[in-house]
């Protein structure tokens, strides 16, 4: 039997932490929405687009699989839509198809993809009951898409991946020019981390704005969780050299820190 518990905390560490906060029936539907997440992710990793084609047309014929069984469960208690897990699955089909990222809206449109839509069906699962809440949770998952680009930039190049759109870098960037630069120039790659970095800020303020759409007990968490990741954007410009070669992180100690940030600020992302 799958252990999606264990997945979501051995996999997401810092949204884990936060979600042991939501009372038990809504950390279960949260793990399952991680693993259906998660599961998606691996296969774009590790599949040439067989397993996702497969799960599309299970989603267009509405035939029986697994993983839109778990979905299913989730539609039936919340009302998620089908919309935004199409959107999903549609961008990690692209992205096997040799995504490529030219301008702000391309990379914006990426992370509305693979993390917006996150932000969209978690929404329901919270106690979010507005729908023009949707666009902000959306917001919040496009800021740490672009958190984990500007951290992972190293890591991705060297699984042959570039996010890094030409209207950042003026040039078409490759991999082996990614990691060549990091080595000799790694000035410039800081320049992208930073202009990133500066995007993800924007979204973070955006989604925000949507807090107040969350019951307060799981807005907290919500918020603690986000606060965590700004962080990460934070450590990244604060330490570039620390943090060339290395994926950035918040200490344990910080955490708990950024926890009474979170209690007794009503802003957050400064």
């Amino acid at each position: 039997m799958i252990d999606k518990k264990k997945i979501f905390i051995d996999k997401s560490r810092t949204f884990s932490m936060a979600s042991f906060f939501f009372n038990k029936e809504m950390f279960t539907d949260i793990t399952s929405l991680y693993f259906i997440c998660r599961t998606l992710d691996d296969w774009t990793d590790t599949y040439k687009n067989e397993k996702l084609i497969e799960f599309h047309n299970s989603i267009e014929n509405r035939k029986s699989h697994y993983i839109l069984d778990e979905y299913n469960l989730l539609v039936n208690r919340y009302g998620i839509t089908f919309e935004p897990l199409n959107l999903m699955v549609d961008t990690m089909l692209k992205e096997q198809d040799d995504l490529s990222i030219i301008s702000m809206d391309d990379l914006i449109s990426y992370c509305k993809g693979v993390a917006g839509t996150v932000g969209w069906m978690i929404s329901p699962i919270i106690g979010v009951k507005d729908p023009k809440a949707f666009d902000y949770a959306i917001s919040l998952g496009i800021a740490m898409q672009l958190t984990n680009i500007a951290r992972d930039i190293y890591e991705d190049a060297k699984n042959g991946r570039v996010y890094i759109p030409v209207d950042i870098s003026s040039k078409k960037l490759t991999p082996e020019i990614i990691i060549d630069m990091i080595i000799k120039d790694y000035d410039e790659i800081m320049i992208y981390k930073t202009k990133i970095l500066e995007l993800a800020k924007n979204y973070y303020q955006m989604g925000e704005k949507g807090f107040k759409y969350i019951p307060k007990r799981e807005r907290f968490v919500i918020k603690w969780a986000a606060l965590m990741y700004y962080n990460i954007g934070v450590n990244i410009l604060s330490r570039p050299q620390f943090y060339k070669n290395k994926k950035a992180t918040v200490s344990t100690c910080k955490r708990y820190i950024l926890l009474f940030s979170v209690l007794f600020n009503k802003t957050i992302f400064n």
